[in-house]
Order: C-alpha cells, then sequence, then structure tokens
C-alpha cells in the first residue's frame, strides 16, 4: 500500500523543491537501543497521547519531561526534568550526554498496527525547538510522510524533520512501530548536526512552511464548502486499494 501525493501541501512543497528531511551526523547501536527500549517500555506503562488526530494506538514514555513524570508525554509547561523511565536506559542517557545542548521532551513514542496518524502539523516547532528522531524498530509495513517526502528512516540513524509542515503516519504491519523523538533547543551544536547546505536553505524552507501551513489551514476550514471539497480531494489525493 502506499500513500498519496496530490494534496494541495504536498504540491507546493514538491514544486518549491526544498528538503524537508535530512540525515544527521550520528549513528547509535540498534542493539543497544532496542534492549533499553524494551526495559523502558516493561517497567513503565505507556501513556497515550490524547491528541484528536489519530486513531488510537499512538502511546509513549517520557525519559524527559515537563516535571519528570514518565506518563506526562504532551505537556510543554513546567522544567524539563529526567525522569525514572531513564534510570533503565543507560545507552540512551549517554545518547543524551553527547548531546551538547538543552533537551526538553524526550520520549519513547510506538504506534501500534493498524494504528493512523492524520494529517496535522506540530506548531510548537516555531519556537526555536528542533525535532529529531531515532528509529529503534520500523519496517517497509510504516509509512510516513513529511508533505510530499516519503520517510524511510532506518534504527540506528539520526534524522531531522521539519514537523511544522503537515505530515501523517500509518502502520500497516504486524509490528509496533517505535522511535525515540528528542526536542533540542537550537545552538551551535544542534546546527552541526547539519551538512551545511540544508542549513544553508533555512529561508526557503521557512517561506515553504508558510505557504503549506496556509494550504493546510483553508483545506481544514470548518465549512460546509470546505468539508465537500476536503472529501473529493482525499479520494482524489490518494491512491485506489
Amino acid at each position: 500500500m502506499k500513500l498519496g501525493h496530490a494534496y494541495p501541501w504536498q504540491v507546493a512543497a514538491r514544486v518549491l523543491q526544498v528538503p524537508l528531511t535530512c540525515r544527521l551526523r550520528l549513528t547509535f547501536d540498534r542493539a543497544r537501543l532496542r534492549d533499553d527500549v524494551e526495559r523502558a517500555l516493561s517497567a513503565h506503562a505507556a501513556a497515550q497521547n490524547h491528541r484528536a488526530y489519530h486513531n488510537g494506538g499512538w502511546a509513549g514514555v517520557g525519559l524527559m519531561t515537563a516535571n519528570g513524570q514518565p506518563e506526562e508525554i504532551g505537556s510543554f509547561e513546567g522544567t524539563f526534568e529526567p525522569t525514572k523511565a531513564l534510570q533503565s536506559t543507560p545507552y540512551l542517557a549517554h545518547v543524551l550526554d553527547q548531546l551538547a545542548c538543552e533537551k526538553q521532551r524526550v520520549r519513547i513514542m510506538q504506534l501500534a498496527p493498524g494504528a493512523d496518524i492524520f494529517w496535522h502539523r506540530d506548531h510548537e516547532l516555531d519556537r526555536g525547538v528542533v525535532r529529531v528522531h531515532i528509529p529503534v524498530v520500523t519496517n517497509r509495513g510504516v509509512l510516513m510522510q513529511l508533505c510530499h517526502e516519503d520517510c524511510r528512516w532506518q534504527p540506528g540513524e539520526f534524522w531531522f524533520g521539519d514537523f511544522a509542515f503537515p505530515h501523517r503516519l500509518r502502520n500497516t504491519s504486524r509490528e509496533t512501530r517505535i522511535h525515540v523523538v528528542l526536542d533540542l533547543v537550537e545552538n551551535a551544536f544542534v546546527r552541526g548536526l547539519f551538512p551545511p547546505n540544508f542549513d544553508a536553505q533555512r529561508a526557503q524552507r521557512e517561506r515553504a512552511r508558510r505557504i503549506c501551513g496556509g494550504l493546510y489551514a483553508v483545506y481544514n476550514a470548518p465549512t460546509r464548502v470546505q468539508s465537500l471539497l476536503r472529501d473529493g480531494l482525499a479520494r482524489f489525493a490518494e491512491p485506489a486499494i
């Protein structure tokens, strides 16, 4: 199964030809990552994400959260502190020590088989925070799109995606997909993780973000006409199953 590429923000991003994702210069030990994640998920019940843009099966355990509670995976209010779950993940604690920057939320996020995260934007990333991913468990049945880009990220790799653009995720496999998702406050170290040519396109990416965000907002306008347009476009934009 494939995801479609004809939504307005996808078309605009493709025409603007600005890359939205980038593999960063660090790589991590996939076996040690998986061991840490399995220990954390065995010791701490994953908290459900309560955002409205998914159909269930999206949950996580916080390693750093607002006020240091492992089940508080959604809040941005408070002081970001290590949680007790981090104590069961020594390799991930070492990874965090390697990252010479301020960390905000650091979460183990899992998406159950058959679950869907629908189109949405992460508006909190307009505040100088860089969201990066370390895939731990994934496979070809996990379909992720960031605007027009199909993301095929592998365990142990380190990836940036500009999630202020519309994005979505679908797990068509029989395996739970698991990523470690880190919110890093941008500084010289964080900027140094990126290839120079990617950072040089920052202004173009910000312009594309405004355009794609505007198209996404119009598409989601709560009117009857927009509802009809949205339903019609969804049928056109998605491939036949």
